[in-house]
């Protein structure tokens, strides 16, 4: 039996930043499914992302890649602009690239602060900006914006990401109440504990200890990148044509529940 896809997703143009694994990819090979062309990006380049791109075309859609450092200033403008003159449109853009370093309180220098908000809410911001306008002209487009659980029930040594998660709520709220009636659509999806594939220890800490980490979880497990894809594709959709402004939490009743009960 075939999927249903959400409908309106078919023929889109759907820009996926920090596409190169985990949730980006699983991000682009859902709505290649549901028959949109991808355009992703890695602060790496075309070729980091050849694995992702290649899933996407075992999922019967085509991609590009294209390299985008969002701690640059204008690399959001210059990714813009190109992407416009290639594909002439970008109907929905997943703003999920961010960076999560390590760093207590005391530890955090201020550059990891500025540089964490440049990529996490300054460089979203900005690639807003360069891709609403063609939205507006369109009268359609959709922004979805990845923020995180840890900013809603706290997490030690994360004092800038989590300040930058809920900054970034900030921003898709802004942009939902200013561009509502031009037919755009800004939503976040917040990912609960989610298995996923984790990098340097430097920056991400020791393994994934999944019992500590799914002690709190009504469902008693750790959540799928594809699982927050799915989301990602139903704020995208036809489906949530009358959804703006909102936090859709895909966590296994992690927040605001837990297995102890409300906020336990």
């Amino acid at each position: 039996m075939s999927a249903v896809q959400p409908a309106g997703i078919s023929g889109k143009v759907v820009l996926v930043t920090g596409a190169q694994r985990n949730i980006g990819r699983a991000t682009a090979v859902a709505f290649a499914r549901a028959g949109a062309s991808l355009a992703l990006t890695s602060r790496r380049g075309a070729e980091a992302l050849e694995e992702t791109s290649a899933a996407v075309r075992e999922a019967g859609g085509d991609a590009d890649g294209f390299a985008l450092d969002l701690a640059d200033p204008e690399g959001p403008e210059r990714l813009g602009a190109e992407l416009l003159a290639r594909y002439g449109r970008v109907d929905v853009v997943v703003h999920n690239a961010a960076i999560r370093p390590q760093t207590p309180v005391g530890g955090t220098a201020a550059a990891t602060w500025d540089e964490v908000f440049a990529v996490n809410v300054r460089g979203a911001f900005l690639l807003s900006q360069a891709l609403l306008p063609a939205m507006v002209e369109a009268g359609w487009g959709r922004l979805v914006f990845i923020g995180g659980i840890s900013s809603y029930i706290g997490q030690r040594e994360r004092v800038a990401v989590l300040s930058s998660k809920l900054a970034v709520v900030g921003l898709a709220r802004a942009l939902a109440f200013e561009f509502a009636a031009a037919g755009v659509t800004a939503n976040v999806v917040v990912p609960g504990f989610i298995d996923t594939v984790r990098g340097e220890v430097a920056l991400y800490g020791p393994a994934l200890d999944v019992g500590g980490r799914t002690r709190n979880v009504p469902m008693g497990r750790l959540g799928g990148t594809a699982e927050v894809a799915n989301a990602c594709l139903f704020l995208a959709s036809e489906l949530a044509a009358f959804t703006t402004g909102q936090e859709l939490f895909v966590s296994g009743g992690a927040h605001p529940i837990t297995r102890e009960g409300v906020g336990g």
